[in-house]
């Protein structure tokens, strides 16, 4: 038996819907009721005989296997004769062997990405109330644990970036010191300047501000704790150190 045009077929089949969406008709059996009012294609019972349809489909594996057999049936049938699977259209990418069109392709690449971004969306969302690495799946080491990726996955990030790095040309972390550059962020270090222990400092201007920002912080936090400044607490607990230091 041979078949049918499958063209002519859907654009009969596409103005058959549209005359009966436009008179608020149920697109499979004619009938009106709420659900067809408010723009639905299809009325409630329809709508429930396709969702129990569905379920059989899901359940009955010998179903599904006939299914896609004559999917793919129709598929092999339409490639070869050059129709988009989709659309049913021929241009010049089904002549060349492909099974969509050139704006079929397009729009499929499209929702395909925006389809699996969601998903992943999804699917970290579920693993971060979970409590795992939203990455793997695995279990994270503890509820104090900061991070929502596992030490795995972090490690295989941190290399996949230096990697990239390297082929961008950018100067790896590990060669600032070599090269003279700030160890914190890379930019040009500050020259003839050291620290209080007489070494060279090896940050820039703006890491160096914030260093200082920041031991600033930590010395009035640590007044406000003990009630006394470091040097005065470090000078009284001399022997201390000086006994951990033997020791060690």
């Amino acid at each position: 038996m041979a078949q049918q045009d499958p063209k002519k077929i859907n654009e009969y089949n596409r103005g058959y819907r549209k005359r009966r969406k436009e008179l608020h008709l149920c697109e499979k059996c004619g009938r009106q009721d709420a659900y067809t009012l408010a723009g639905r294609w299809h009325c409630k019972e329809c709508r429930d005989k396709a969702n129990a349809q569905r379920r059989l489909k899901r359940l009955a594996p010998e179903r599904r296997a006939k299914d896609n057999a004559e999917k793919r049936d129709n598929y092999a049938w339409m490639k070869k004769h050059h129709y988009c699977y989709r659309c049913k259209k021929v241009d010049a990418y089904t002549l060349a062997g492909h099974a969509y069109c050139a704006d079929c392709s397009t729009g499929r690449e499209k929702k395909d990405q925006e389809r699996r971004r969601a998903n992943a969306k999804r699917r970290r969302e579920r693993r971060k109330a979970e409590g795992v690495c939203s990455i793997c799946g695995r279990p994270l080491p503890g509820t104090a644990y900061p991070y929502l990726t596992c030490e795995r996955c972090r490690g295989k990030d941190r290399e996949r970036r230096r990697r990239k790095r390297e082929a961008d040309g950018a100067v790896s972390r590990a060669m600032y010191k070599e090269l003279g550059l700030c160890v914190n962020c890379g930019r040009p270090r500050i020259k003839g300047r050291t620290g209080y222990d007489g070494k060279e400092i090896m940050l820039c201007e703006r890491c160096y501000a914030n260093a200082l920002k920041w031991a600033e912080a930590g010395r009035r936090a640590f007044e406000e704790k003990h009630g006394m400044t470091y040097r005065s607490w470090a000078t009284g607990n001399e022997f201390r150190f000086m006994k951990k230091k033997r020791g060690s």
